[in-house]
């Protein structure tokens, strides 16, 4: 079965936690190049899925895009870091010291620093995830596939048309063979004649053997 190189595919997924859209697109390479680009907090599935996309597309420059957007707030957690918290708080106690300022420092205020709050990813459950990131991979693999398929098809009945058209060329130059080099051969012997006068004799061993270098 010939399969064209080029080709693209497209999936959408949800694990009922996160959307996931998975683009892959193809073009000519004479080995297998998987390049995935998705968010690099997903970056341990990377070999793994690369691995999903040439069980099915074997050969190929191959572009894979995972886009991942997050549904509910499940997987991320809010820490407190009470070392920063309590750093901000001693430091600017110690302000209010060495330049007898006074102002309360709220709650509020310090909630707002950098890094005593971050929002930390939840990728504890990483086989988890790997399973929803492999089954729009897979799928949008299959319809890269399938359209590689379709493509391939349609080139082998092009090559199949060529074929036969070259076939029918040579059948007809096979036809018209001789009377080509018969013909080559009625000018050869008018254009002796212009050249060394119609009363001289033409060797038609020569004639003949020019008939035979042209049907060749």
């Amino acid at each position: 079965m010939i399969k064209s190189m080029t080709g693209f595919g497209r999936s959408e997924y949800t694990d009922g936690k996160r959307s996931i859209i998975v683009e892959i697109k193809s073009v000519n390479h004479r080995y297998s190049d998987i390049t995935i680009k998705m968010p690099r907090r997903y970056s341990f599935a990377e070999d793994r899925l690369k691995g999903v996309v040439k069980d099915i597309a074997r050969r190929g420059k191959i572009d894979v895009s995972i886009m991942v957007e997050n549904i509910t707030e499940d997987d991320t957690n809010i820490r407190l870091n009470h070392m920063v918290a309590r750093q901000y708080y001693d430091n600017l106690r110690e302000l209010q010291k060495e330049f007898d300022v006074g102002g309360d420092i709220t709650l509020q205020f310090l909630a707002t620093m950098p890094d005593v709050m971050k929002a930390i990813p939840d990728v504890e459950d990483e086989e988890a995830i790997f399973k929803s990131l492999e089954i729009p991979v897979q799928e949008a693999a299959k319809k890269l596939d399938g359209m590689r398929t379709l493509e391939g098809a349609k080139l082998a009945e092009d090559i199949i048309q060529r074929g036969d058209f070259i076939r029918g060329s040579v059948k007809e130059i096979e036809v018209r063979s001789p009377e080509v080099t018969r013909a080559y051969a009625d000018k050869l012997r008018e254009r002796i004649k212009e050249l060394i006068g119609a009363n001289v004799t033409i060797p038609e061993d020569r004639i003949r053997s020019e008939e035979r270098r042209v049907g060749k």
